[in-house]
Order: C-alpha cells, then structure tokens, then sequence
C-alpha cells in the first residue's frame, strides 16, 4: 500500500530552541495515527509543519506522493490535508449550517468563505444537502439554525469537525479534540471518530486525553522535547519504559 503522508526528518526551531528534532514516520491511507507527550513536546508544531504554517528547517513533508514541504496552507489544504484547532475557529455570527456551507469552499476558494453569504446568489440545493448529511455525521442537525456561537462548547468542537469534514479532507488532522470535554462528549467524539475510520478517512490527532488516543488508533507517536522516542501500537507504547516515565508515568486520566 502507498503511503500517504510521509514525515521525513523534520526539525523546527524557534530561536534556540529546538521544537522538532530529527522526527519521521507515516501515515497509510485509513489509518488512525495518534501523536502524544507532554506539554512542549512539539506536537502542535508538528501540525503546523505539515500544514504549511511553519516551514521546516530540514526535512521534508511528502503527501500523496508530492513534495509539499514549502507549500503555503491553502495550497495543502487544497490538496486535501485538513486540520481543526485547538481554539474552535468558526464563524460565531453564522448558523451552524452556514459554517458548515462554508467548509465546503475553504479548498476551492482560498478566500475568506464569509463572503459566500454576502452574495446575493442563492446556495445551490446540492451543497445545503451535503451540509445537512455532515451536520447528521457530528451529531447536530437539531441545532442548524442556531448561531454558532450561541453552541456549547462540546457542539462547537464537534461543529469544527463538520467544517473541516466539508472540505473533503484525504487527511484530517484534530489538534487536541476533546479539549474542556467532559466524559459524555468525550465518547461521543470517540464514537464519531470510529464512524469516520470507518468510512475509510485517514486521521492524524494530537491529544492529552490518553484513553481517547488508546481507543481510536491504530499507532501511536511519542514525542518529548520534539523528539520522538517511540511509535507502535498503542499496547507497545502503552509498556515502553521511555514513554511511562516521560509522560504515561504522570498521566491521570
């Protein structure tokens, strides 16, 4: 099988301090790979290297077969690499509907997708169909008409997943999930993520909720002060000594 993204060598610095050192993996097509470590491991740095948002200082980033190592974020995201945030990026002022709307242009525009509700052309009946048959996927079709701001903040965590499944991701990469979740909304992004491997999308998540990560991937990757010091199944990482007493060792949850 090809791979689909391939991470090769990646370094990072910020100053003189090293975020990335050295780190390479892949990931398959549907596959779900998790990346954990402890705070200032290099996680988030890690997505933003491979979305475009930070240029490595070596290595390179191969996805699907093209070098897209010093592509700008629109030009990879509209090859199909896709990310949430750790902050929910939404149009608060829009309904949920519309932000969904939105997603469906983020890949064909490069533009603030905003402007789709200021035209006076009308939204083609097939996209609203396709927003409404995410909106079902995450769980919130009673709550279309409502203001995305106006959500809880579970409903608009799941809502930044619908935006960025109307993108139409071949990889989709969650930064932290669950944040703030508590256990029920916890297991309903679990079972959501589940629903999506699935249907046979690939996904790269960053999570500190360890039990989330050891429930939905298939690898997991271990990073410590932007190394990575173990990958495999998440029973393997799970009993590396390195691992229990870099970050497993303290974890609670």
């Amino acid at each position: 099988m090809s791979l689909l993204l391939e991470v090769k060598n990646i370094s990072r610095s910020f100053g003189g301090l090293a975020a990335l050192s050295g780190v390479s993996f892949d990931v398959s097509p549907g596959e779900i790979v998790g990346v954990i470590g402890p705070n200032g491991a290099g996680k988030t740095t890690l997505f933003n290297v491979i979305t475009g948002f930070f240029p490595p200082k070596q290595g390179k980033i191969i996805f699907d077969g093209e070098d897209v190592t010093k592509f700008k974020p629109h030009q990879i995201s509209r090859r199909g690499i896709i990310r949430t945030f750790q902050a929910d990026i939404l149009f608060r002022a829009l309904t949920v509907q519309q932000n969904v709307l939105t997603g469906l242009h983020i890949r064909s525009l490069g533009l603030n997708p905003k402007h789709i509700f200021l035209s006076s052309s009308p939204i083609p009946k097939s996209e609203t169909r396709i927003a409404n048959e995410i909106l079902e996927t995450v769980g919130l079709t009673p709550f279309k008409d409502y203001m995305a701001g106006d959500l809880p903040h579970g409903h608009q965590r799941m809502l930044g997943i619908g935006v960025a499944l109307a993108a139409e991701p071949k990889l989709l990469l969650l930064d932290e999930p669950v944040t703030g979740m508590n256990m029920d909304e916890i297991r309903v992004v679990i079972d959501l993520i589940h629903t999506l491997r699935e249907k046979g999308l690939t996904v790269l998540i960053v999570e500190h909720h360890i039990k989330t990560v050891m429930d939905i991937c298939h690898r997991v990757i271990v990073l410590s002060f932007g190394k990575k010091i173990a990958e495999g199944s998440p029973e393997e990482v799970r009993r590396n000594k390195d691992v229990i007493e870099a970050y497993l060792g303290t974890e609670t949850d």
